[in-house]
């Protein structure tokens, strides 16, 4: 068909949209599905009223989303009418999309981002004095079941995430298990961690610039 926005344009667009839900603050966080990165938006209106303006408390509450962000295979809206017990989107639609989403993503067998065979799991490792030498775990008693013993679990690597989108980027945090806080907007030039062994739950800075 025909291109009616610039690639660039609709990039950023995704990228804004899937900060909505995928980031720390975002506003539509409540849709997130694990495993998968959503693009999404909340909406809360007044209904309008026949005679003229609007009602003062009477609303629509409203998410639509579309996941997974970067390739995707379901798009769903969720439009509330006079939600009871709040108005918001984030509080009363985008749950529902979660719910919703989860069920279908898994009736049409769409893969979590990043599933692939023999991928190895998260180290778990007694937090006494961790060494790691060239990504591995060295000369350690590992006893994560101990009573009183206080466990870290490392991850098998925090990616590099130069020149990526902030879609992919996330999709990337996500697979490292890791929470991502981005700045600006574009393609990233940035980190705050370098790219490794990281810590499981571990929040790294991503710093982007335009396109």
């Amino acid at each position: 068909g025909e291109r009616i926005v610039r690639k660039a344009t609709a990039d950023t667009v995704l990228e804004m949209l899937t900060a909505v839900v995928q980031t720390r603050d975002g506003t539509g966080k409540n849709a997130r599905i694990p495993g998968y990165t959503i693009a999404g938006k909340t909406s809360t209106a007044q209904k309008a009223n026949p005679k003229g303006g609007y009602f003062e408390d009477q609303y629509y509450a409203s998410f639509v989303g579309a996941v997974p962000a970067s390739d995707p295979r379901l798009v769903i809206l969720v439009s509330v009418d006079n939600p009871e017990g709040g108005h918001y989107g984030n509080d009363v639609a985008a749950p529902t999309f979660a719910r919703l989403g989860t069920r279908v993503l898994a009736y049409l067998g769409v893969p979590e981002e990043g599933t692939q065979a023999n991928v190895p799991k998260p180290i778990a490792i007694a937090a006494d004095d961790p060494e790691l030498v060239d990504g591995f775990i060295a000369d350690l008693d590992v006893q994560p079941d101990l009573p009183g013993r206080r466990v870290v679990e490392f991850t098998t690597g925090l990616p590099d995430f130069t020149g990526l989108t902030l879609a992919q980027a996330l999709s990337e945090a996500e697979k490292a298990h890791v929470e991502l806080r981005a700045t600006g907007s574009g393609l990233a030039v940035g980190q705050s961690l370098p790219p490794g062994p990281v810590q499981a739950g571990a929040e790294v800075t991503v710093h982007f610039q335009g396109l």
